[in-house]
């Protein structure tokens, strides 16, 4: 089993607000090129985010960059994870859930714990603000192992989605 940086090693964590380095890890994450032919010619992939997107998201009112948790080597951002409560959801369901909403480690610090470091702290953030459960949205076929990650701190398969779609000729 992979070994994940101990609390006592990663002083650097801290909480911020976004910054372009935080930014610059989400596109370095969540950027990559999709290899499978069934997404490589959709045209969402190429959409622009403009500015506008990003102050309507930072304004949004269940965001809470407090509860972020962001790994830092110098002035680059190694890793992060963006957490997020959202009090309706859990008002609609009765259960008090907090989730890792993006976890994502910038190509030159992965495979170095940063990642298992920055979720167990987040947990811990989620269980400090009165969540009593933690949720997050995977990619089973990811190729960076996330899965295994996930499952190591306890997550377990609650449901299976597949997104499937069919193009329009034009």
């Amino acid at each position: 089993m992979e070994q994940y940086v101990s609390e006592q090693e990663y002083d650097s964590v801290e909480t911020e607000e976004t910054t372009p380095e935080v930014e610059a890890t989400l596109e370095d994450q969540y950027g990559e090129p999709n290899d499978g032919p069934e997404v490589e010619d959709d045209p969402r992939l190429d959409a622009e985010v403009t500015d506008e997107d990003y102050e309507r998201w930072l304004a949004e009112p269940d965001l809470d960059p407090s509860l972020w948790q962001v790994a830092w080597d110098g002035d680059e951002v190694a890793a992060l994870v963006i957490n997020g409560i959202y009090p309706h959801e859990n008002e609609r369901t009765g259960v008090k859930s907090g989730w890792l909403d993006s976890v994502a480690t910038r190509r030159p610090w992965r495979r170095r714990g940063i990642a298992g470091a920055l979720i167990g702290r987040s947990l811990r953030v989620l269980r400090d603000r009165g969540m009593e459960l933690a949720v997050l949205g995977v990619d089973s076929q990811n190729p960076t192992g996330a899965l295994g990650l996930y499952e190591s701190f306890g997550f377990r398969q609650r449901k299976t989605w597949v997104f499937i779609r069919k193009p329009f000729d034009t």
